[in-house]
């Protein structure tokens, strides 16, 4: 029988339609000898066969959790190749700067197969790869653990633990094994404690005195700590080595990093022969000295990484291993242009902001695979841009990608904040272009031939020193660094900073940590928190090697200036949260809204309940808990997330005329008609016709204080159809006010729906300022309770009945809408007036001054189909009419048009 990982039945990876996998392809420029990597999708009609135990189903959910950078996607391509049962080379080394990814990138490969071995082979010795030793006492229980326990209680000062003289002598009797870092923490490194001594390759038995030295030492720290263990329990045990490990388990990958740093590499040229088909096998014995089954064409694939073979530890590896590595490589390069580098660090930091989605990358791939067009990854698009339409749809293809058939496992490590980012897409791909900017240009100003160094004259120096600290130095800013710092402002923040490490935070205008971050949760400082790790950790370790102040003050103010560009802190002057910061730190209200979204279904029913119980008295304690079909409510919602721009929005109501027998359908699908995009055709007649089936005001209104269907209403309340006429310039400012996408903030809308007594047409118009979260309303009377809940309902509305003494003060609420503001107004008046004609008895056109004063405080009269408005006065006493000359209609159904 085969022990040959990838001997099975392939699956189909990219083959369903509601899915994709991104994939990239080099394409010589035309007229030119230059080549550009595109970004497009695998064709579902020809899709990847990946030979893995995963069910297909689950191979695509790995896949869309573990998306590989877009330069390293043809690598990857490459290795899904090699993982058949026909292919019986399977060693590949992987070589590449410490900024190129390797392990991030081979990881997310190797997890299409399942969980692969990752083993860090720095410092190692090639026969710890086969067995390793461990120190246990008593029966067998890890030694490891325990001390590696006290040492965690030790560092955070719990139960009392100290590193007192006695246990540091202890420790300090291990040598470099016994490790005291900057930040004071004590560690040990076990594969060094567990290589102490080795001297026999063939027993692997460490020698009488090192073996005594090693226990001694322990010993005596378990002492000074107040525990207690007999030496003649404490012996050495031997377990599986990382390639044993592989193989006994039939693992698909084995990734041994960072090999080119091992100490010796003994008998690896034999074990490596195999792995690369070169031999047909070579015996082996596990921890327990049994045989186990090494042949050629039965073995994982073995992924080496190495930063290069020119690297130190090379000198140590036999010239007839390197040879054979540098047969079985791919050499990794990052991007030359500064837009794909940009792209590329976009994908890391977007996964780790979110638990796994490169939003970035993903945008791209998606308008591929609508449109066929793929991305020029040199080109600096803006993706935030292709998503500015259908947001809950995107929103919702986000969260249905992320979650296709997510384990528990994989669910449980998946952190609030995380889920709370992939809600805010918008925010963390903006956040994500800050960020990557800053990283992507910081390499350049540690280059002795940066530009800027060359102008260089106060003191004059200052060039030279600068060539002379930066001739040597050629830091790595790898993706590791920016995963390291979202993972560390991840954590809550007990203590502030103070002395020399303040410095740095007042150059950027920001007070250092005090410590008051604990009080709040992760989401709602992350943001400032990430801002503090690139201030303190990621440049100052930078600058930590330049010896000369001058040089190093001079540089720390180009990385502020660097920072302020890319907008992670604000520009000297500006006040306010910064727009990096603002972009990651969670409010309250949106947390609220979150929470609301993931237990919508029952938030929803709570809502519904509410209602039934208002318009049925009688029925208020009677009504089940399962009086509707959960099932149905979410499929209302999720047409709610996707439904699109186009003739008729779609609009999710309380059915106002539902009876007492019927209450498990609540809810009705409102349909709303523009006249804009209605063109010529009999619009007027819309209302003859069909006076029935317009919705009622109380109804739209009510349907705003839903929660989360609220929202997405009000939202469907502006449309684009003004647009598409063709009348105006897109960039109109007043047109862009009455479609709700002005910068301003200002948003003007009416709707036209049937008064709920009289059941005649009558017009909704809402005014709101998006910036100050502040809308007025005004209508027709409504029930008091009805008017209760549009206060509370989170749009901050203010209700106005035209036809009440309150309409007196109309003007007063409209300019608190635009801050007194005299031209916020006029483009308020200008935008209304897109829809509406406002003219004199004498047919004359009524000036902007008198409009304001008029709006809104108007009783509106159905007039064969067109709806009218008229007013006592004009501006010397004769009657005014305002005709909606462009309605949007709010039907019950859907129409027959």
């Amino acid at each position: 029988m085969s022990n040959d990982p990838f001997l099975i039945e392939p699956k189909r990876l990219g083959a369903n339609p509601r899915m994709m996998v991104p994939t990239v392809d080099t394409r010589r420029t035309e007229g030119s000898a230059n080549f550009t990597r595109r970004l497009g999708v695998v064709n579902p009609q020809q899709p990847l066969m990946i030979y893995t135990p995963l069910p297909e189903d689950e191979l695509q959910g790995i896949a869309n959790r573990n998306i590989v950078m877009p330069y390293f996607m043809e690598h990857a391509k490459k290795i899904h190749e090699m993982a058949t049962p026909q292919n019986k080379a399977r060693l590949l080394f992987v070589e590449g700067d410490p900024s190129t990814g390797k392990t991030f990138n081979l990881t997310a490969v190797a997890r299409h197969y399942g969980a692969p071995i990752i083993y860090g082979c720095d410092g190692k010795r090639a026969e710890e790869l086969l067995k390793q030793p461990r120190f246990s006492y008593n029966t067998g229980n890890s030694l490891e653990d325990r001390i590696n326990g006290l040492l965690e209680k030790i560092n955070k000062g719990e139960d009392g633990r100290k590193m007192d003289a006695m246990s540091l002598r202890a420790l300090q009797q291990l040598g470099e094994a016994f490790i005291h870092d900057e930040s004071g923490k004590y560690q040990l490194n076990w594969s060094v404690i567990g290589g102490m001594g080795h001297e026999d390759t063939k027993t692997h038995k460490p020698d009488q005195a090192s073996y005594d030295k090693v226990k001694s030492a322990l010993k005596d720290f378990l002492w000074a700590q107040g525990e207690s263990v007999e030496p003649k329990t404490m012996e050495v045990k031997y377990v599986d080595g990382p390639i044993i490990q592989a193989i006994k388990q039939k693992k698909p990958f084995l990734i041994l990093d960072e090999f080119t740093r091992m100490q010796d590499y003994g008998h690896l040229l034999n074990v490596t022969a195999v792995f690369a088909g070169l031999d047909d096998g070579y015996p082996l014995t596990d921890a327990d000295g049994q045989p186990i089954a090494f042949k050629r064409g039965e073995v994982p694939i073995l992924l080496l990484t190495g930063n290069s073979l020119g690297d130190i530890g090379v000198s140590k590896m036999p010239e007839p291993l390197m040879s054979r590595l540098q047969g079985n490589k791919i050499t990794l390069k990052l991007p030359d242009s500064h837009e794909e580098r940009v792209f590329n660090w976009r994908h890391v930091i977007e996964k780790q902001l979110t638990g796994g989605l490169p939003m970035t990358t993903m945008a791209f791939a998606a308008h591929s695979k609508k449109d066929g067009n793929t991305k020029n990854l040199s080109m600096p698009d803006d993706p935030v841009i292709l998503l500015e339409s259908r947001k809950e749809e995107w929103r919702q293809f986000f969260r249905d990608f992320f979650d296709f058939a997510i384990s528990e496992e994989e669910q449980s490590k998946v952190q609030k904040w995380q889920l709370l980012n992939q809600h805010y897409y918008e925010d963390i791909m903006n956040a994500s272009k800050h960020l990557a900017e800053y990283f992507a240009a910081l390499p350049q100003y540690f280059d002795k031939d940066y530009p800027a160094y060359a102008n260089v004259t106060d003191p004059p120096d200052l060039k030279e020193k600068i060539r002379k600290e930066l001739r040597n130095y050629n830091p790595q800013i790898d993706y590791r660094t920016v995963a390291v710092a979202i993972m560390n402002a991840a954590r809550p923040r007990s203590e502030g900073i103070s002395g020399a490490e303040a410095g740095p935070f007042f150059l950027t205008g920001r007070m250092p940590p005090n410590g008051n971050a604990q009080d709040k949760p992760i989401e709602a400082v992350i943001g400032t928190q990430l801002v503090d790790e690139v201030v303190l950790r990621i440049n100052e370790e930078l600058l930590k090697p330049i010896q000369d102040n001058d040089v190093k003050d001079y540089i720390r103010n180009l990385l502020v200036d660097h920072m302020a560009t890319c907008k992670l802190i604000n520009q000297t002057g500006a006040r306010g949260i910064a727009p990096f910061e603002k972009c990651l730190n969670r409010t309250p209200e949106q947390c609220r809204d979150y929470d609301q979204y993931t237990r919508r279904t029952d938030v929803v029913i709570e809502a519904l309940k509410e209602r039934i119980g208002e318009r049925f008295p009688q029925l208020e304690s009677k009504i089940p808990d399962d009086f509707i079909s959960r099932g149905d409510i979410e499929a209302l919602l999720n047409i709610m997330d996707i439904a699109r721009e186009g003739s008729v929005r779609k609009l999710l109501l309380f059915d106002d005329t539902m009876q007492e027998h019927n209450i498990s359908a609540p809810l009705q699908m409102a349909s709303g008609y523009d006249a804009a995009d209605l063109g010529n055709r009999a619009v007027p007649e819309l209302v003859k016709t069909a006076p029935q089936a317009l919705v009622t005001d109380a109804a739209l209104l009510d349907s705003l204080t839903l929660p989360l269907i609220g929202k997405k209403n009000f939202d469907r309340l502006w449309t684009t159809d003004l647009s598409r006429t063709g009348k105006w310039d897109r960039t109109n400012p007043a047109l862009e006010v009455a479609e709700n996408r002005s910068s301003t903030g200002l948003a003007v809308t009416s709707v036209i729906c049937k008064n709920a007594q009289t059941n005649r047409p009558c017009e909704l118009l809402i005014v709101r300022n998006n910036h100050k979260n502040h809308t007025v309303i005004v209508g027709d009377a409504i029930d008091p309770k009805l008017k209760e809940r549009l206060k509370k309902a989170g749009l901050g509305i203010t209700y106005v009945n035209r036809h009440h003494t309150e309409a007196k003060e109309l003007v007063m609420h409209l300019n608190q809408v635009f801050d007194d503001n005299f031209n916020l107004r006029n483009l308020m008046i200008k935008a209304f007036r897109l829809r509406h004609s406002l003219r004199h008895a004498d047919k004359r056109e009524v000036t902007e001054e008198f409009a304001l004063n008029e709006i809104g405080s108007t009783k509106i009269a159905s007039n064969a189909g067109r709806l009218e408005a008229k007013a006592p006065k004009g501006e010397k006493g004769e009657e005014i009419t305002v005709t909606n000359t462009i309605p949007y209609y709010i039907f019950s159904k859907e129409l027959n048009l």
